[in-house]
């Protein structure tokens, strides 16, 4: 078993409001929430890991994270992960978490993302990519993406940019929209 930080559904765990990488190895990563309400004047970002960065995770795993925002002129972005400039995945696992007015129940990047034999399961978004939601390229490689769901566009995945998907299985996810795989833009 992993070492664990708990958010004990009250707080993110990880701030890295930096630049540069946040490296996670090794770690599991649960119960966090990130809820802001009309007195912030923002999008609410991460409910366990928040990157002003990009994100590596290895051998870790994110779980049961959720973000909200009830101003109805921001959004919710990322439910487990929130980088600005990408994540990458390595033999980790993101799952059961939700951005319950916004984008990437998952994962979300303004960047790429990249997943590599790592599973992606049980998430949920409001709007698009219950399981990832990747601005600027997505590459998922030998890795499961199953049981997400978007209540607009892309249950597994929401994309845009060059996207390469490569022995990996889509399974089990839907939207009330469009793609309930992947969506690609």
């Amino acid at each position: 078993k992993y070492l664990s930080i708990d958010g004990n559904g009250a707080y993110a765990p990880l701030l890295h409001d930096g630049n540069g990488t946040l490296y996670i190895n090794d770690l599991t990563v649960e119960h966090g929430r990130k809820y802001f309400t009309s007195a912030q004047i923002d999008n609410a970002r991460g409910g366990c890991i928040f990157s002003g960065g990009s994100v590596f995770l290895s051998n870790s795993r994110v779980d049961d994270c959720v973000v909200s925002d009830t101003d109805n002129n921001y959004l919710a972005l990322g439910g487990g992960i929130y980088a600005y400039a990408g994540v990458s995945l390595s033999n980790s696992a993101v799952t059961n978490s939700k951005s319950l007015n916004g984008w990437g129940g998952g994962i979300y990047s303004k960047s790429f993302v990249d997943v590599t034999d790592s599973f992606i399961a049980g998430n949920s978004a409001y709007e698009k990519g219950g399981g990832i939601y990747a601005y600027n390229g997505l590459n998922i490689k030998y890795s499961t993406i199953d049981s997400n769901h978007a209540g607009y566009n892309g249950g597994g995945a929401f994309g845009y940019g060059n996207i390469t998907i490569t022995n990996s299985t889509i399974s089990n996810n839907d939207s009330d929209d469009r793609g309930g795989g992947v969506f690609m833009g």
